[in-house]
């Protein structure tokens, strides 16, 4: 399977996954705010080749330089891991519990709710490959 077909495969999965409403007060900055239902998040049922294959289009765009991927806790670890693994790379990733280590505490904050999150200090001086969600946000920490 090529890469465009894979790419067009996730698009018209995307373009059919399902949006509603979070209506209720969690913390969130919108009001009413229209949720996407993310598919690679682990409730949809994807073919796993369509897994591999974005993992390898977005390990492509990862400067060869870094050292760790990171992502935070929820919706990107799947996609994560995989990637982690295409690359060969330690995979770190952000928890609601910093379980007694040392820590970075950092709030995220979407449309309908916050949480505050912990990032292991020990990737330290790494050059880190942020991945949230679906959307690739490649950055360079040092």
């Amino acid at each position: 399977m090529t890469t465009n077909s894979i790419m067009e495969q996730a698009i018209e999965i995307f373009d059919r996954s399902d949006v509603y409403t979070v209506s209720e007060e969690i913390g969130g900055s919108i009001n009413n705010y229209q949720y996407f239902l993310y598919p690679f998040k682990g409730y949809s049922l994807v073919d796993i080749s369509i897994y591999k294959g974005l993992a390898i289009y977005l390990a492509n765009l990862i400067p060869e330089n870094t050292e760790v991927i990171l992502t935070i806790e929820a919706d990107g670890i799947g996609i994560a891991t995989l990637v982690a693994v295409e690359l060969g790379l330690p995979l770190i990733i952000c928890k609601q519990h910093h379980y007694n280590t040392p820590c970075v505490e950092f709030e995220q904050k979407t449309g309908y709710y916050s949480r505050k999150m912990f990032m292991p200090k020990l990737v330290g001086k790494k050059i880190l490959a942020l991945l949230i969600v679906w959307f690739p946000l490649v950055i360079l920490l040092k």
